[in-house]
């Protein structure tokens, strides 16, 4: 037997399942996103941060996926955070480099949610400082700089 199920259904159905229906062969079909709004933010060149509203408050834990294309089929990285963490902060970027990501939740029983929007995110092109130049005069007409 399978169930599929809006947000509040369930919720309501997880917190009164019984063990007959498990032991029958009861499955449930998570078609919900579990990770809502996604949005993000380069904090560095080599650091962005992903941040959603976390709607389940039931899974295992959220995975994230991160590629270098929205197809997610170049690059791809799977990243996982803990249940009810709204937040990831990825430090292991390139600079100027534009990643994409997703977030979907994985619940009991091997069930996972929809992936969640895709956001999109370019870490930031800094250029190091230069260093310190000194110049000296050689001569009238000439200076050599250090």
């Amino acid at each position: 037997m399978t169930w599929a199920l809006g947000d509040n259904q369930a919720r309501a159905f997880v917190g009164n399942i019984k063990a007959e229906k498990i032991a029958q062969g009861a499955q449930v079909i998570w078609t919900r996103v579990a990770a809502k709004n996604p949005s993000g933010v380069a904090n560095s060149n080599t650091e962005t941060q992903l941040s959603w509203t976390d709607d389940s408050g039931i899974e295992l834990q959220f995975v994230i996926e991160r590629a270098l294309d929205a197809a997610f089929t170049v690059d791809l990285t799977t990243l996982t955070v803990g249940p009810n963490q709204q937040s990831l902060i990825d430090n292991t970027l390139s600079h100027d480099t534009t990643y994409y990501y997703r977030v979907k939740g994985d619940y009991p029983a091997g069930q996972v949610s929809d992936f969640s929007d895709v956001v999109t995110i370019t870490t930031l092109n800094l250029v190091a400082p230069p260093t310190p130049v000194s110049a000296t005069g050689t001569s009238n007409s000439s200076i050599s700089l250090a």
